[in-house]
């Protein structure tokens, strides 16, 4: 399974899925916040009742650890993807000889 930047992850196997595609020893992270993206380390995980009365799994932040690289946010949709700047094409002026 392979996540768009706008998909949401519905099950615990959705994630499990998500997760066995990445590197194992790469550090977790939570991304917050589109506007004004924070990187969070991952606190405890566990399972409870949402206020739906859903059965739910859920993840805990331990605390923020910085700004969410630019990188990350374009990948996760949330910011524009950088595109180099338009270069103008340089022209000679003809001068005369006298």
């Amino acid at each position: 399974m392979s996540a768009t930047p706008t998909s949401r992850v519905e099950t615990v196997q959705d994630l499990i899925e998500l997760l066995s595609s990445c590197a194992p020893n790469a550090a977790p992270r939570l991304a917050t916040c589109p506007n004004f993206p924070f990187a969070h380390f991952m606190g405890g995980i566990t399972q409870g009742v949402d206020e739906d009365g859903h059965l739910a799994v859920f993840l805990g932040e331990s605390g923020q650890q910085g700004y969410l690289p630019h990188n990350v946010a374009v990948s996760l949709g949330w910011a524009p993807s950088p595109t180099p700047p338009t270069r103008r094409r340089r022209t000679v002026r003809a001068t005369r000889l006298r």
